[in-house]
């Protein structure tokens, strides 16, 4: 009977890395790196696997790339737009594979079924029909302005991303306060691909006179060109965000800019966290590492963190199950403590042992 092993990813967040096993084959789900610097899965035992599949881009899903010569140097599937933002990545050309956004492959004799998860450009959650079939989330939102949500098909097991615990804040409302706290200048730092462009689209609707950097100008150019990673309704206000100021040589701490570095740890972020001349104001809206600028700069006053919805709440994640039918969920990248009411909801279906049986 083929087993999911929790490599990490389960108990707190952690990087993501899943095993699914069988006699025959073998596939890693992700293989992240964070989101604290250096912290990487272990995978004291493993040797070998056949295929990775990657879900999205983000550091804490792809940053332990560098560890697939310890693994056989498999094949690395993931969307176009997933390679696109991070050309970089160490993995050899021979190595790497190009998934649909939408649709079916067959890998080591496994059927996969992925689709869009409007957390990030490109970004996929798989179905596998192996055992009593499995789906992993990866990261995933239903309130992205700009990014597709593709709801997946029934499953047995679901890995669902449970970053939020009981929080259940709707985006709208989240809105609200990041304007207030913008209005009159401020620096929204962003992760590489994800949130930059809803950032864009939201507060421009709002009437701000937003600027960008270099990479969230990309970003949006290359949904601009690749419309069918956006929502039908944003792709007239994305043909106008294109053309958004930048930020990169003209920025003031009176306007307000969205730019890479999502804890002022690199990027434009960084440069503006650190100049002196001219003191910029912070706001952060995603994890906050300990020792991170981010952190340094809301003990000190210059940041604040305000929450904007990249992943579900506790009221989708509850609906994911219901829908899938899952009668095992395992609850990626969530302390326990922080999730009293969605354990409590999900009950006996709340899977948390290293190996599971599919």
């Amino acid at each position: 009977m083929p087993e999911l092993i929790t490599l990490s990813g389960v108990g707190g967040k952690t990087p993501a890395a899943f095993l699914v096993k069988s006699q025959e084959h073998s596939i890693l789900l992700d293989i992240g790196e964070g989101p604290e610097p250096g912290v990487l899965p272990d995978f004291t035992g493993i040797d070998r696997v056949d295929a990775v599949l990657l879900s999205h881009a983000h550091v804490d899903h792809v940053g332990g790339l560098a560890l697939l010569p310890n693994l056989g140097n498999p094949e690395v599937y993931a969307s176009q737009a997933t390679w696109e933002l991070m050309p970089e990545a160490p993995v050899a050309d021979t190595q790497r594979r190009i998934l649909p956004v939408s649709g079916q492959i067959s890998l080591c004799g496994t059927q996969i079924t992925m689709g869009q998860t409007g957390h990030a450009p490109g970004g996929l959650w798989f179905h596998l029909g192996t055992g009593r079939s499995l789906i992993y989330m990866g990261d995933h939102s239903e309130e992205s302005p700009v990014l597709p949500y593709e709801a997946p098909p029934a499953a047995h097991t679901v890995i669902v991303d449970a970053s939020y615990g009981d929080r259940n804040t709707d985006l709208e409302t989240q809105l609200d306060a990041l304007e207030n706290a913008a209005k009159g200048g401020a620096v929204i730092a962003v992760p590489i691909g994800g949130r930059g462009p809803d950032l864009v689209i939201a507060l421009q609707a709002r009437g701000l006179p937003v600027k960008v950097d270099e990479q969230v100008a990309r970003e949006l150019a290359f949904l601009t060109k690749n419309l069918h990673l956006a929502n039908s309704q944003v792709h007239g206000d994305l043909a106008k965000a294109v053309n958004t100021p930048r930020a990169d040589q003209d920025a003031k701490p009176s306007d307000v800019i969205i730019a890479v570095g999502p804890n002022a740890d690199y990027g434009l972020a960084q440069s503006l966290a650190e100049a002196t001349d001219e003191p910029f104001r912070f706001v952060f809206t995603g994890f906050v590492p300990q020792n991170s600028p981010a952190k340094r700069l809301i003990e000190t006053g210059r940041g604040e963190w305000l929450p904007w919805n990249v992943h579900p709440r506790m009221k989708d994640v509850i609906k994911l199950v219901e829908q899938t039918g899952a009668k095992q969920v395992v609850p990626a990248f969530v302390d326990p403590n922080k999730a009293t009411h969605l354990f409590n909801t999900l009950g006996n279906r709340i899977c948390l042992d290293r190996a599971i049986k599919l």
